[in-house]
């Protein structure tokens, strides 16, 4: 299609002088990297909007905070209590890059991100017996994350938050589940 584009276009030099015809495929050209960059701007600009549903699976990240705070004794909230402090620092670096996403909330969350996913997948790996199943619950997260990566780059405006969405309500359930065996609220 491109070579019968081109064609044509050739046709048309006849038509033209130099001068017009030269003119005429940098208008062309100019065109079609218009195009290209306002694609490439939706997509870039995507996961820079905010986005109600993170923020809410966002807020959901202290939950086994809050439920061990209710349900565990307090000599076990002693021993956790960096745990406690790390998720709710976590939850609300979240929240603040989903609610208001500038460039230094989302280097913040990246970071903390990071950290806090290093840590606890750490402590899923050496708290349970089956160190197997634990590997393939952190790599089923690691995979809703690079898919969620993925798809925001390719789409701008798809399925890539329902994905993040997964991912936030995986990483709860494996914590209270898995970590703390802390019931839900």
């Amino acid at each position: 299609m491109k070579y019968f584009h081109f064609c044509f276009e050739l046709s048309l030099c006849n038509q033209y002088t130099s001068f017009q015809f030269l003119f005429y495929i940098h208008q062309k050209k100019c065109q079609l990297y218009n195009n290209v960059m306002q694609k490439n701007h939706s997509i870039t600009i995507s996961h820079l909007k905010p986005s109600p549903l993170l923020v809410a699976t966002s807020s959901l990240l202290c939950l086994p905070s809050i439920s061990m705070i209710i349900h565990k004794p307090y000599h076990e909230l002693i021993k956790n209590r960096r745990d406690i402090i790390m998720m709710f620092i976590m939850s609300t670096a979240s929240i603040c890059r989903w609610g208001n996403p500038n460039p230094l909330t989302c280097k913040l969350d990246r970071f903390l991100a990071k950290l806090c996913f290093v840590y606890f997948v750490f402590l899923h790996i050496t708290l349970n017996s089956n160190i197997i199943y634990s590997l393939l619950r952190c790599f089923l997260c690691v995979i809703l994350f690079k898919t969620s990566r993925y798809l925001r780059k390719i789409r701008p405006h798809s399925i890539w938050i329902l994905f993040h969405m997964s991912f936030h309500l995986f990483i709860i359930y494996f914590a209270m589940n898995d970590v703390y065996y802390v019931p839900i609220l």
